[in-house]
């Protein structure tokens, strides 16, 4: 997705997480997405899936801790004390791609996504 759009302004996160045996910090390869618009994170802790699991109410079948899950917000998209809920959210990743793909051509759109 990051090649197909090489000329649009976004900003991507990404937050690794060790939710199996073999996940550790020294595995996390960040030449693996490696595009300026995109900043990755290690969350030791788990604290970013925990969250998105209490609070985005809209994503289903996110588990004990929210992993391998997309969320999609528009340039709106707030961060305060409780963060504005996704405009699209999809589990895992890589069956959800159409569903990113999809809210992403919304976004680019003008049109928003749901």
């Amino acid at each position: 997705m990051l090649e197909a759009h090489a000329e649009e302004k976004f900003r991507m996160i990404v937050i690794w997480e060790p939710m199996l045996p073999s996940d550790g910090s020294s595995r996390m390869k960040p030449s693996m997405l490696d595009d300026e618009r995109l900043v990755q994170y290690w969350d030791q802790e788990r604290v970013t899936g925990k969250w998105y699991t209490a609070n985005a109410k809209d994503c289903p079948n996110l588990g004990a801790v929210a992993w391998d899950a997309f969320y999609v917000y528009g340039a709106d998209g707030k961060w305060d004390e409780v963060a504005t809920q996704p405009i699209a959210c999809g589990t895992p990743v890589i069956q959800a791609k159409d569903e990113l793909a999809e809210a992403f051509d919304k976004l680019r759109a003008g049109k928003g996504a749901k």
